[in-house]
């Protein structure tokens, strides 16, 4: 899937049924998301790091918005047969599933890791054209990570970026999108 080529729009295609995110308006992608933004500067939270291997936008700067292939930031929904999340009837998520990230590279799938870092991570056979993300850089803890988003942590090696409450689908799709300012390349 492709980004649309109108910046305010978080998905190229509405339509598509493993893919389903709500507009975004242009400030949400040009700025920090706003509980980050609040916890770091006004009270000097640190948010959870985290990490996930994601494709690059067009820029090669940022993560891209998409939740085909579990290669973006966003999450796959059914028909997908390796969904993250299952709406319920009336298109919400609730706490308890969502987009996977790790505390570190090491935790991460080895076919997420980029081969390329074969040298660093002897089990990589990922894709080269992935990148390693972090955001954060407190401890790998339950918290937020953003407007309407919280870390669960689910394992030493584990967590999920899921909704803090019942968000409808394209809400927490477009919450995810506004952390894309947040992300940063870090592969060791």
């Amino acid at each position: 899937m492709q980004i649309a080529s109108d910046p305010t729009s978080a998905f190229a295609n509405n339509e598509e049924r493993n893919c389903i995110a709500a507009p975004l308006a242009v400030s949400f992608l040009t700025s920090k998301s706003a509980l980050g933004h609040a916890l770091v500067e006004e009270k000097g939270i640190k948010l959870p790091k985290i990490y996930r291997a994601m494709l690059p936008d067009a820029s090669g700067e940022k993560p891209k918005i998409d939740c085909e292939g579990g290669a973006g930031l966003g999450v796959r929904v059914p028909p997908d047969p390796n969904a993250d999340v299952h709406p319920d009837e009336s298109g919400n998520i609730s706490p308890g599933e969502g987009m996977s990230v790790a505390p570190n590279i090491e935790a991460l799938d080895w076919f997420r890791i980029p081969k390329r870092l074969k040298h660093l991570y002897p089990d990589a056979i990922g894709s080269n054209k992935q990148v390693i993300w972090s955001m954060g850089e407190g401890p790998f803890v339950d918290a937020a990570v953003g407007s309407s988003l919280v870390l669960r942590v689910t394992s030493d090696t584990h967590g999920q970026v899921e909704p803090d409450k019942k968000l409808l689908l394209d809400e927490f799709q477009s919450a995810l999108a506004r952390t894309q300012n947040e992300w940063q390349k870090d592969e060791g």
